[in-house]
């Protein structure tokens, strides 16, 4: 017998994730042979005006399987949410000049997709209560970073490294 807990409930595509604890060996080598690609990816939407640094952070999502969808505005992406964008897991909005544009997209992401993961793309700087990205790392720990955000060990991306000044 095994137990877990509903951790996603995703109406848009009738789907239930439930998270279990350890899992016995025969169950471990069934899903081996089945493969991830039964899995569904994770969907991910990274906004970023700056192309470079868009396509960079949307490689490291790639990296660990994600399916993503990249768009220069706010505007862009609630165009994409329109249009079905729904069932998006992880949303990257980076900062913004002025600050309120990126501030108030993630503001309406926490309330109309309160299932989904909002993170924020910035410098060094960090604020209490919102995951954040630094898409100025190096590839390697940025990939670091983007991994230990999608297994839910947020603590390890703040932690990691001290923070700049």
């Amino acid at each position: 017998m095994l137990h877990g807990q509903v951790a996603r409930v995703r109406f848009d595509n009738q789907s239930l994730i439930i998270q279990i604890g350890a899992l016995p060996r025969p169950l471990v080598a069934l899903i081996e042979r089945i493969g991830r690609s039964a899995v569904p990816p994770v969907e991910a939407m990274i906004v970023d005006r700056e192309v470079a640094r868009r396509t960079r952070v949307a490689e490291a999502f790639r990296a660990e399987g994600c399916q993503v969808i990249e768009v220069a505005t706010p505007i862009e992406a609630l165009h994409w949410l329109e249009r079905g964008w729904r069932g998006t897991d992880v949303f990257a909005v980076a900062d913004t000049i002025p600050d309120t544009i990126g501030i108030d997209l993630r503001a309406f992401l926490d309330t109309s997709a309160p299932d989904a993961l909002v993170v924020s793309l910035g410098g060094p700087e960090w604020t209490p209560g919102r995951e954040r990205l630094d898409p100025s790392e190096s590839d390697g720990l940025l990939a670091s970073h983007v991994r230990a955000l999608l297994l839910g060990r947020s603590d390890s991306i703040h932690q990691s490294r001290p923070l700049a000044s």
